[in-house]
């Protein structure tokens, strides 16, 4: 059997929500805040839509491997893979970056490359994408600011 790419569709909702929704990919997103579904539902109708963005799922054999992510802009995508902890580490997510590759070559002409943010203490996605020739750029800070309530 193999590992097939394809572009997300609305039947694919859930899936990709319990997927996001998994402590151990929350503590390496960005946003690390558990969403709730009905957000996640209005999230995913508009990316489904979105002339500059590609949600893609992966699957084995009829069972759900993965979602990935492109947000294209100014010739340049951002790209987030998610695998779900029970098919990690079978190289799922090399296959999978592949064939999204392919899928955002044909759907975006002008894409010259793709740019992945990853949080410092996230070493195996660091790994991951060294490995798949993905260079460090830059350093990036952030502060959270505090507000008084008055």
């Amino acid at each position: 059997m193999n590992l097939i790419v394809r572009k997300a569709i609305l039947d694919d909702c859930e899936k990709v929500y319990l997927l996001r929704n998994q402590p151990d990919i929350r503590e390496i997103c960005l946003n690390d805040e558990k969403i709730n579904y009905e957000s996640h539902q209005k999230w995913f109708a508009k990316v489904l839509i979105d002339k500059n963005r590609l949600l893609a799922v992966g699957e084995l054999g009829g069972t759900f491997i993965g979602v990935i992510r492109l947000d294209y802009y100014d010739n340049e995508a951002l790209i987030s893979i998610f695998i779900d902890a029970k098919q990690s580490g079978q190289g799922y997510g090399s296959i999978m970056l592949q064939q999204a590759e392919v899928l955002a070559m044909q759907k975006w002409k002008k894409l010259k490359k793709l740019r992945a943010e990853i949080l410092e203490d996230n070493i195996n996605s660091i790994s991951f994408f060294e490995k798949k020739g993905f260079q460090k750029r830059a350093l990036v800070y952030y502060k959270h600011l505090t507000r008084c309530e008055k």
